[in-house]
């Protein structure tokens, strides 16, 4: 199964069970996918998919860790919660 049918099943799978927060995860992933193909003019495989995925895990840590060493705590419960979520699709932690 590839990365983007998993994706699918997953997002199913979280409107289902109504997991918005796994759900909105998923949406984020698929939408910076999306935007990158239409960059690229071209469907993405698994490895460029990953490697949206690795990056969307390091901006989600670097915002937890700003917002943790700020006085700005007002999102970070959705930031730190959704990053299980996109770091599951993640082989690389």
């Amino acid at each position: 199964m590839t990365l983007r049918n998993r994706l699918t099943e997953e997002m199913k799978a979280a409107l289902k069970a109504r997991d918005d927060l796994r759900l909105s995860a998923i949406r984020m992933i698929r939408a910076a996918a999306s935007n990158r193909e239409i960059e690229l003019k071209r469907e993405l495989g698994d490895p460029e998919i990953q490697e949206i995925i690795v990056t969307l895990v390091k901006q989600r840590r670097e915002a937890i860790r700003l917002f943790q060493e700020g006085a700005v705590r007002t999102s970070l419960p959705r930031k730190s919660g959704s990053l299980p979520s996109c770091s599951g699709f993640s082989r690389s932690n």
